[in-house]
């Protein structure tokens, strides 16, 4: 007997075909850890920098036995200008795609409380910024051109300070999407920041922010 193929049989297999085409290549997880550096100093491998304006940021390696994995890198300056971004940006990676995942506990602010994440990051000051705020109890992803701000779009929710929560903040080319604690809250697309950039973490004015567990995942297309 003659084996014969249907068609549609041989549609499911082009289609089998091109969506392994489509599907963008994933790299192994580079998982950043804190507890390999040195408490007290600024974190290795990283550029620390200031959007805005207002005092320098001041990033450091702490203890903290209630972290995901013990010690945390912490932003402490409080000074409180509004328009002041922190900035802590990874060297390791440079990268247009990314799905980037962080632990993270908002310790204290009167202007702000808030923990971000920044992709695409070309310098201090332009790059696409995924940020969860307690302030405002609202996850909100902005685009940033020459250290200023514009917020793209926003979802409320829940932001408890004070407790380890995760954000996470995927680029896969115009498609921006965040989720806190799991759940997807934003999807959106842009296409202003075209090229390829570091990833970062962020605070905003006086906000004090613990960051640990951070999970950057590159992707090929």
């Amino acid at each position: 007997m003659r084996n014969s193929v249907t068609p549609f049989a041989l549609l499911a297999f082009l289609a089998l075909v091109l969506a392994a085409v489509a599907a963008p290549a994933q790299t192994p997880p580079t998982v950043v850890s804190f507890n390999d550096m040195t408490t007290g100093q600024p974190p290795l491998g990283f550029t620390t920098g200031l959007g805005g304006t207002g005092t320098a940021s001041i990033w450091r390696i702490e203890d903290d036995p209630r972290a995901p994995r013990g010690k945390v890198l912490i932003q402490k300056s409080t000074d409180s200008s509004s328009m002041r971004y922190p900035i802590c940006i990874y060297d390791g990676i440079r990268t247009l795609n990314a799905d980037v995942t962080v632990s993270f506990n908002i310790v204290s602010g009167k202007i702000d409380q808030v923990a971000g994440i920044a992709l695409r990051a070309t310098d201090e000051g332009n790059y696409y910024l995924a940020r969860a705020s307690a302030k405002d109890n609202a996850v909100i992803l902005s685009r940033f051109v020459g250290g200023s701000g514009t917020d793209l779009t926003s979802t409320s929710v829940k932001v408890p300070p004070g407790t380890w929560q995760t954000l996470r903040f995927k680029i896969d080319r115009d498609r921006l999407t965040v989720y806190l604690n799991g759940q997807q809250v934003i999807d959106w697309s842009d296409n202003r920041h075209t090229r390829e950039g570091r990833v970062g973490l962020w605070t905003r004015a006086d906000a004090v922010t613990m960051f640990d567990d951070l999970s950057i995942i590159v992707m090929r297309n």
